[in-house]
């Protein structure tokens, strides 16, 4: 799996949408894996000539219930985001519970994109 590309793609999948102030919900930069995915997500908003604030951005992340903390605290500080790009589907789960208990639509209000293409992914409401 090459995770800087599929980060990458991700990032500009959303970018191609319209979306440019994309917050990130990642895991450890001590685990390769996601590292590489902050590298492609830092090199397709770098070509698009965009840079997202830091308080967007979050890594040490271990799963759904600690996602869920962080995205909150990003939209409770009203960071202006319009989407988030998270690196792994149950870390997504997390973000999207937020979104919703902050009463917030998505992709309405806001969009959410994952990596893993986990089984679990399909049943979300709306799917990633």
């Amino acid at each position: 799996l090459d995770h800087y590309n599929g980060a990458y793609q991700a990032t500009n999948y959303l970018l191609s949408r319209g979306l440019k102030k994309i917050g990130l919900v990642n895991g450890s930069l001590d685990i390769k894996l996601y590292d590489e995915r902050y590298a492609g997500y830092r090199s397709a908003l770098k070509e698009a000539g965009l840079k997202v604030p830091d308080e967007a951005v979050v890594h040490g992340i271990d799963g759904g219930i600690e996602a869920y903390r962080a995205a909150t605290r990003i939209l409770l500080n009203r960071v202006d985001i319009d989407a988030f790009f998270a690196t792994s589907d149950d870390k997504a789960l997390g973000v999207m519970r937020a979104i919703k208990d902050l009463g917030l639509s998505i992709p309405g209000d806001i969009s959410v994109i994952g990596f893993d293409n986990a089984d679990i992914a399909l049943l979300l409401d709306p799917p990633l």
